[in-house]
């Protein structure tokens, strides 16, 4: 058969053999599932066949000796994520597997015409494993490529850029490019160097591009970080499909100044994540200045400057006629839906500039703006936005020194026609003094469905305003309480306050699922309170 022939090369070849000591054990195991199965079997032989070739050349990577039961192990897990029996036109999903350079050789020889590559978190495959997965790319098949948190350094993004030239129609599929993001248990996170001529590159061969990561790449340390920056927005401007772009933990800095700026000639952007980039107060006024700019012509105007610079940049890089990109440089309706500003050090300044924006017209439906340092200040410039917002269905701002002042203030919008459906504020100072604000907002409240205000010190006589409060409200499914200075006697007084409204709600037909769920959780939290009985509540 064929495709044995192939399992054999693979595992036969000198990057696969396992030592002397087991590859006689090895090789018989493999030899005898080959025989002891029908023809109409032979995809499930291929996959399997690739799952052990994969096991030996993780071995030899780590150093470590194959066991036929770690084997076997391991082919469960690949077969378990994989969502067929084939490696011809299936997507690859090997995420955390532990595979190194080899495994990437591994793959490209025995795999066919992918749809898909998720290696995701396979920390040690490094420029050079994934520099084997290339030739994969040649007939144009994939559409998801995931290669975050796999090790890569300064080689891979001119390698890639190199193959695309030779290859104009690798990247014609694509749709998703994941090449940031951490992983889990032993880490070693992209530091992706040369990526303006990368982006070059996506911007003329890669038309159908949608979700572009490059978080966690460190790329404000690099020398090219304002080329860097350049280049996407001269992506972000061209492209008429690209809708995601993640840019979180790089630390650009100011550097990310024309990118803001452009913000308004993205024809297709929704999801722009700029979350631990240290942008400052500065940033977010950029931001809003581009958002809230109502004129066409007063866009073109701010943004001369910018515009040719990037041109500029673009002719350099060969992209084509300078006249051409200024040209195509056009306002468009911004459609932003969801922008994540964390870490990036905003104080009160920042919130009033997006109190602002949030006060005009706009699309935005979830704003994170956690780990900042807005105080009760920011957070009350930003309740009296949304007071008239209709739009924002999800605030975070979560860690952001608040306090019941900012509550309050929060609290107020919820009464008024605000559209919010989730607000969350952990770790943040609240006290019972907060959490009474929230609770005595809540009847008033017809669209939150989630309050999170978790980790922020909320006592007994504020959870137990909660759970009253519950009673007058008919939207709120989740409330999170967890990690605060609830005692024995408040954790048995929610559960009371829970069983009540259980009953109430069950007389009157209403399904109330999320209260259901936070029961039983509260059940078995107060059955570990104290093995005595439940104290009775206070007078």
């Amino acid at each position: 058969m064929g495709e044995n022939t192939t399992t054999a090369a693979v595992l036969g070849g000198p990057e696969a053999l396992p030592p002397a000591a087991e590859r006689a054990s090895s090789s018989s195991f493999m030899a005898e599932r080959a025989t002891a199965v029908e023809e109409d079997d032979e995809p499930q032989i291929e996959l399997d066949g690739l799952a052990a070739a994969l096991y030996m050349a993780k071995c030899r990577d780590s150093g470590l000796v194959p066991i036929q039961n770690g084997m076997i192990r391991f082919q469960q897990q690949v077969l378990s994520e994989h969502k067929g029996t084939s490696t011809v036109g299936q997507e690859v999903r090997l995420r955390d597997a532990g595979l190194g350079p080899r495994g990437g050789q591994v793959l490209c020889k025995y795999l066919a015409t992918p749809v898909g590559l998720d290696l995701h978190g396979n920390g040690s495959l490094g420029d050079a494993g994934a520099g084997a997965l290339l030739p994969l790319l040649e007939h144009g098949t994939v559409r998801r490529l995931d290669l975050g948190a796999c090790g890569l350094r300064h080689d891979f993004a001119a390698a890639l850029s190199r193959y695309v030239l030779r290859a104009p129609n690798a990247l014609s599929s694509l749709t998703h490019l994941i090449l940031g993001g951490t992983g889990t248990g032993v880490q070693r996170l992209n530091e992706l160097r040369q990526v303006p001529a990368l982006l070059l590159v996506l911007q003329h061969n890669c038309p159908r591009l949608r979700v572009l990561s490059l978080s966690h790449n460190a790329l404000g340390a690099g020398g090219d970080a304002q080329h860097t920056v350049l280049a996407l927005a001269a992506l972000l401007t061209q492209s008429s499909t690209l809708a995601t772009l993640d840019l979180s933990r790089n630390a650009l800095g100011h550097a990310a100044a024309p990118l803001l700026q452009v913000i308004p000639l993205c024809p297709a952007l929704v999801d722009l994540d700029l979350g631990g980039n240290g942008l400052g107060d500065r940033g977010v006024a950029l931001i809003r200045k581009g958002l809230a700019t109502k004129s066409s012509n007063d866009v073109v105007a701010g943004l001369t400057g910018t515009i040719a610079e990037i041109a500029a940049h673009a002719v350099s890089l060969r992209a084509g006629p300078r006249r051409r990109w200024e040209s195509q440089m056009t306002p468009t309706p911004v459609r932003l839906q969801r922008l994540v500003l964390s870490s990036n050090d905003l104080h009160a300044a920042g919130a009033r500039n997006l109190a602002a924006l949030l006060s005009g017209p706009s699309h935005l439906r979830t704003l994170t703006l956690a780990d900042n340092a807005f105080g009760d200040e920011g957070a009350t410039e930003l309740a009296a936005a949304l007071c008239g917002n209709r739009t924002l269905e999800e605030l975070n701002l979560g860690n952001n020194r608040l306090h019941h002042t900012g509550a309050a203030a929060l609290a107020e919008a919820l009464r008024t026609r605000c559209s919010l459906q989730v607000l969350r504020l952990p770790r943040n100072h609240l006290l019972d003094a907060g959490a009474f604000a929230l609770a005595a907002a809540l009847p008033a409240s017809s669209t939150l469905r989630l309050l999170d205000i978790s980790s922020c010190r909320v006592g007994d006589s504020g959870a137990v305003a909660l759970a009253e409060a519950l009673g007058s409200n008919r939207s709120l499914r989740v409330l999170r309480l967890h990690d605060n200075n609830i005692t024995e006697v408040g954790g048995y007084r929610l559960v009371s306050l829970l069983q009540a409204h259980l009953t109430d709600d069950r007389a009157s037909g209403r399904q109330m699922g999320g209260i259901h769920q936070a029961h039983r959780v509260l059940i078995r939290h107060a059955s570990s309170f104290c093995s005595a009985p439940a104290p009775a509540p206070a007078p």
